[in-house]
């Protein structure tokens, strides 16, 4: 394929599934109405394409965990390699060798792997065998099957002298630049649970009440009003405290969200990621409190004009968060580092 540079993040996402497996994405998750995930995907296809800017980048780009489909795509940056200075006389040559063998080379390479499958199966399993004391991992067994095939093809060029590929060092090139990639899609098409909770809570500004207590709508003093704008549906309570005696109130410091606006937003534009293994976090941080209401009841809207209704809610150490991360935001608690 030539010049995929304008592929939209999801058209790329799905295009990697659709090509390794011959299936799309929701076909691989769900079968006759039921939710079956494959085993492992078999290597299917091994396709070719050009791009004039990096396609692990636009995976990378929404923001979300993009690891699994990254690792369906081996990604080779020609920009990162010096040029050879070769004179016109030699450009020429190679040019006219190209030309002589168009056609005749792919028919003599297609004719073998015809006549000579078991000695491919045998080749292949010994790159994949080679490779493997490097990508012992599962989920990097995209990455084997690349390397296998390509190392048997190069082989079978060799055998039918349409190349002179030095082979051994062509697979200490191929080993060290899937190691190279393999680090890169880890630092860049991962998000963290501690990176995706700043992200959704950064989301969430705008469907925040804040105010100072968490009261009753009798209350002598009336309703409350929000400190901080609410633009659609209220997701979340914050409660900042007031000062006095009430300061270390129940309710004071903490910020309540809804259990399924966590869970929407992480699977909102492919991002993919996992509401547990946030809610892992929190509590490895001791942030988590809990409600102590059947299911998680809790209602983000009370004593305000906002109607919400009870929903199952997570609720955190609001000021602690800010202690350990140094964000402070325009609502701070009374405990807050300022």
């Amino acid at each position: 394929m030539d010049e995929i540079s304008k592929l939209k993040q999801e058209m790329l996402s799905d295009l990697c599934y659709n090509l390794v497996t011959g299936k799309d994405k929701q076909r691989n998750s769900y079968a006759s109405g039921k939710n079956r995930k494959e085993a492992a995907d078999p290597f299917g296809l091994m396709l070719h394409g050009t791009a004039n800017q990096s396609l692990l980048g636009t995976l990378a780009s929404n923001n979300g965990n993009t690891y699994a489909e990254a690792l369906r795509m081996v990604e080779i940056n020609m920009n990162s390699f010096a040029k050879p200075h070769q004179s016109t006389d030699e450009v020429n040559a190679a040019i006219s060798i190209m030309a002589d063998n168009m056609g005749s080379a792919g028919a003599a390479y297609l004719k073998y792997l015809v006549a000579n499958i078991s000695d491919i199966k045998d080749r292949t399993a010994y790159w994949e065998k080679r490779i493997a004391v490097k990508l012992p991992d599962s989920d990097l067994r995209f990455y084997r099957g690349w390397c296998a095939c390509t190392m048997a093809a190069a082989e079978i060029t060799n055998t039918l002298e349409i190349t002179a590929w030095d082979i051994e060092a062509l697979f200490a090139f191929t080993e060290s630049m899937l190691l190279g990639q393999i680090k890169r899609v880890k630092a860049n098409n991962i998000i963290s649970p501690e990176a995706a909770l700043s992200m959704f809570l950064s989301d969430l500004q705008g469907h925040i009440i804040v105010t100072s207590e968490y009261r009753d709508s009798r209350h002598q003093s009336g309703l409350q009003t929000s400190q901080a704008v609410v633009i659609g549906e209220a997701k979340a309570r914050l409660v900042t405290g007031v000062a006095g005696p009430k300061q270390m109130d129940h309710y004071h410091g903490r910020l309540y969200f809804k259990k399924n606006a966590l869970k929407t937003w992480c699977n909102t534009n492919n991002r993919k990621l996992d509401p547990e293994a946030i809610m892992g976090y929190i509590e490895s941080m001791n942030l988590r409190i809990p409600i102590g209401t059947a299911q998680d009841q809790f209602t983000v809207g009370r004593g305000t004009s906002a109607t919400t209704g009870n929903a199952p809610c997570y609720c955190i150490d609001y000021n602690k968060y800010q202690e350990l991360t140094g964000i402070v935001d325009d609502y701070k608690g009374l405990q807050a580092v300022a």
